[in-house]
């Protein structure tokens, strides 16, 4: 969704919003040592989902921000974001560092890191509270513009 966003920029197609939902947007993530334990996407996994979309391009100076976003140069005039992710999850990092790029372009961001859960945690365990919270975040956030 976050590259859908960068080529609806780039070719003057309007959005509303973009909504991302843990994201995997760059390839070049390393995962934060004390998280694995707890990881649902593992390193290796997301390693072979990157070299499956990207092949040989994989982590090089010639992946295009169109597959892995988070290496676009420029983030203004994108639409505003709404970006959720759990604490525990191998995307954390990068996400939070997607959201602050993207405010520092003066894109409007609402970030939601959720505590204590992994990756996926809402199919894990929906009736939980936090994945409730979650669900209906989500649906204000799209049917809030």
């Amino acid at each position: 969704a976050a590259g859908t966003a960068l080529i609806a920029r780039d070719r003057g197609v309007p959005l509303a919003r973009q909504i991302l939902v843990y994201p995997m947007i760059d390839d070049r993530t390393e995962v934060d040592p004390a998280l694995v334990p707890f990881l649902m996407w593992t390193y290796e996994d997301n390693e072979t989902g990157w070299r499956a979309l990207l092949g040989d391009t994989y982590r090089t100076e010639h992946v295009s921000p169109y597959a892995a976003p988070a290496r676009a140069a420029d983030l203004s005039g994108l639409a505003p974001a709404y970006i959720e992710v759990g604490e525990l999850d191998a995307f954390r990092d990068e996400n939070i560092a997607y959201a602050r790029r993207l405010a520092q372009a003066g894109v409007s961001v609402e970030l939601h890191v959720h505590p204590g859960v992994p990756h996926a945690f809402e199919a894990l365990a929906p009736k939980v509270a936090v994945a409730r919270r979650s669900a209906a975040d989500r649906l204000r956030a799209l049917t809030s513009f």
